[in-house]
């Protein structure tokens, strides 16, 4: 019996102790300037870093705060210094709160700064515990500071993980990004955001893909480029791919159920070249026009023309990054697996290599199924 009641009662004081900790855990929470999103700008004719922070708002706090009317509960928080990290602690005296990076969901790079060069403000993020690795990096045009005065940073976090999920757009993350970064031969992309004005209506879009060479700003592909890319890739898994009707006066919507990638590099007196096989599968989804799908032969010719359409996106996307000679692909790493001897010798050339190397591109699309209806209604 003693021994029970020994025992009842330390799980009563560990239980206790637990409590407690938590109700400082939330103590500590509410003395903290929660940042949702992170802006970095650079002016000209000033040295210094600018930098915006999008904090939740505590009611007694937004006097000296800059707060939009669409975002009732955040502020946003500018302040400079030599050093990000001296920004921030300069960010404290108007935020009375430390900032806290934990819940930040992305870093905001002006595409000016990006051009200069973004690992030594990478650093700060990497190198201290708070900022997590899947915080979102993206490039903006014009200045970080005008998004996140317009735009609650959890919206564009949403925005972004739903157009990630419709393969619409390459943004990465910082274990992604920095994954790329240190790679000798494939170039770091991410996402490009900025905003659009429709009347009084304040709307934000996404550019296309930012490629860089190293950590610096070199250009950009756009939607069907992206698009192209991302086939390659293997991040295709939900999709619309619009085919036109054989006489070209309609449209068929064929919606992507499923699709692989295989990158195969070969070898062959002493060049290299790539071969990408594409194979992918959906279902009709609209017609627009009166074909026959139904046909044997239409239906073939459905998706051999989707295949096409397939194709010449990924042909987009390869001319556009050999024009950049950034291999946003990463066909150097897949090289390098198989042919690490071989490739070794030249991977340090392989930016003036890539635009001249071969590369084979094989799409294979069906069509799995044309919907409920087997003919439009005429």
């Amino acid at each position: 019996m003693i021994k029970k009641l020994t025992l009842l009662t330390l799980i009563l004081v560990v239980a206790l102790l637990s409590m407690t900790a938590c109700a400082r855990n939330i103590v500590q929470l509410e003395n903290l300037g929660l940042v949702f999103g992170t802006g970095l700008d650079k002016v000209e004719g000033d040295n210094e870093i600018h930098l915006t922070a999008q904090v939740i708002e505590m009611p007694e706090e937004n006097k000296n705060m800059e707060k939009k009317s669409g975002q009732s509960s955040c502020i946003t928080i500018q302040s400079k210094g030599e050093t990000i990290f001296e920004a921030i602690r300069n960010a404290t005296d108007k935020c009375f709160r430390p900032l806290y990076f934990s819940h930040s969901k992305l870093i905001l790079f002006n595409s000016e700064l990006a051009k200069e060069g973004i690992q030594d403000y990478l650093d700060m993020f990497f190198r201290n515990t708070q900022p997590r690795p899947n915080t979102w990096i993206v490039i903006c045009e014009g200045e970080a500071r005008t998004i996140l005065d317009e735009i609650p940073g959890l919206f564009i976090d949403n925005l972004i993980k739903t157009k990630k999920e419709r393969a619409t757009i390459s943004v990465q993350n910082m274990h992604d990004f920095m994954t790329r970064l240190v790679s000798k031969t494939t170039a770091p992309i991410t996402g490009m955001i900025r905003l659009k004005e429709e009347g009084e209506r304040i709307d934000l879009e996404f550019m296309g893909t930012a490629v860089f060479e190293e950590d610096k700003l070199i250009g950009m592909l756009d939607e069907k480029e992206t698009r192209g890319l991302l086939w390659v890739l293997g991040e295709i898994e939900s999709n619309t791919v619009v085919v036109d009707s054989a006489d070209q006066t309609g449209k068929i919507g064929v919606e992507i159920l499923k699709s692989n990638s295989k990158i195969k590099p070969e070898m062959k007196n002493g060049e290299f070249s790539i071969k990408i096989d594409v194979t992918t599968s959906g279902r009709v989804v609209e017609l627009i026009g009166r074909e026959d799908i139904t046909d044997v032969k239409i239906f073939k010719a459905l998706e051999e023309r989707m295949a096409d359409t397939i194709k010449e996106e990924i042909l987009l996307s390869i001319k556009k990054s050999k024009a950049l000679r950034a291999d946003t692909f990463g066909f150097g790493d897949e090289i390098n697996k198989i042919y690490h001897k071989e490739f070794e010798k030249i991977e340090g050339a392989w930016q003036e290599i890539f635009p001249k190397t071969e590369i084979d591109v094989e799409v294979e699309a069906k069509i799995l199924g044309i919907g409920t209806i087997l003919k439009t209604f005429e």
